[in-house]
């Protein structure tokens, strides 16, 4: 179980596979158990990387201020200390927030960016943003990890899986927890976005918080961008089809010139 000490953090990471490497970073209250699904398929021809961002998973609590520069910073040391080739670099939801962030303050950091299901700037109602954090300073983690799940994983035929991600969530700090949440609302890429000089791709569930047309939108600004849709998925596709999100991955992986195993 590798830690490596950064930042005043020990970050918890795990590498399986070898050849191109591959960064996977998960989003709030996530895991790297989260990659669960992506890790046996994509070892087989990558270096795969993933690792519990900090207040995450096994990594140190982050229960002072924290921001989405700082989880980049995390990621740059990480890399770095792997010494490994710039990597193909995949986030979801936070985790595409820290990857962009990645992107633009240490852009030899990587090669090519994968977004899932995330936009440069996130906008919340009040009133939304007090609902969760009754139902966190109230009723706790276990009943939020109980809605999150209910909601990003809603076929009933997923039962199991989402009892285990409940399980999974609940165990999360509730002030670090917190602390990701105010990172990823005080945080913003819009007006950065030109200055991202890796290939870009996109990818947006058809049922996501987020709309492709509104991803278009708001992402028009980098020069190389490409997008893709997945059908009937929600937020978390990595988890909800697996198969179906593997496949595309593997494709756009094989996309960038010049960038994919032979």
């Amino acid at each position: 179980m590798p830690f490596l000490k950064i930042n005043g953090i020990d970050l918890h990471y795990e590498v399986h596979g070898s050849g191109e490497p591959l960064v996977l970073i998960h989003g709030l209250g996530s895991s790297l158990e989260d990659w669960a699904f992506q890790v046996p398929a994509f070892q087989r021809e990558f270096q795969v990387i993933t690792c519990d961002c900090r207040g995450h998973g096994k990594s140190s609590k982050q229960r002072k201020a924290s921001s989405i520069e700082l989880f980049a910073n995390d990621m740059a040391e990480l890399i770095a200390h792997l010494r490994i080739r710039p990597p193909h670099v995949v986030g979801i939801s936070m985790g595409g927030m820290i990857a962009m962030e990645l992107a633009l303050n240490h852009p030899k950091s990587l090669q090519t960016l994968t977004l899932v299901n995330c936009v440069p700037n996130v906008v919340v109602r009040p009133v939304t943003l007090l609902k969760r954090w009754f139902v966190l300073n109230i009723l706790g983690m276990k009943s939020l990890a109980r809605r999150l799940a209910r909601s990003l994983l809603p076929d009933p035929q997923q039962h199991a899986l989402r009892d285990e991600l409940i399980k999974r969530w609940q165990q999360n700090d509730r002030r670090s927890y917190k602390s990701a949440t105010h990172a990823i609302l005080e945080w913003s890429a819009i007006g950065r976005l030109s200055a991202i000089t890796v290939p870009v791709a996109v990818v947006s569930s058809e049922y996501d918080y987020w709309s492709l047309d509104l991803k278009k939108r708001l992402f028009q600004p980098v020069p190389d961008i490409t997008f893709y849709e997945l059908s009937r998925a929600h937020h978390l596709p990595t988890l909800e089809y697996p198969e179906a999100f593997n496949t595309l991955l593997y494709d756009i992986l094989r996309s960038f010139p010049g960038k994919a195993p032979g």
